[in-house]
């Protein structure tokens, strides 16, 4: 798991916000389809966030908007390509 991942997933528990409540933050916020399995896939990196809802997390977890892109970087940095070693 990625640093901001972390540092989101424990803006949350800090919030006492579980994955359900959160879906219904959203959909409270005019982001209706935001299931469970949804934000799971997201808070795992395994999809990513769009701008809307970060701004509607960063509303939710009340974070400044200096520290928006600590949560969310604009890019992800690639790991180094892995070199197998010839036999």
């Amino acid at each position: 798991m990625t640093k901001h991942l972390k540092r989101l997933k424990g803006k949350l528990y800090d919030e006492e916000i579980s994955y359900r409540d959160l879906s219904a933050m959203l959909k409270k916020a005019g982001l209706p389809n935001h299931s469970i399995g949804y934000i799971s896939d997201r808070m795992a990196g395994k999809r990513h966030w769009d701008t809307e809802e970060m701004y509607a997390l960063a509303d939710i977890l009340h974070i400044p908007d200096d520290e928006i892109l600590s949560y969310f970087p604009r890019k992800q940095k690639a790991s180094a390509p892995r070199q197998l070693k010839v036999v």
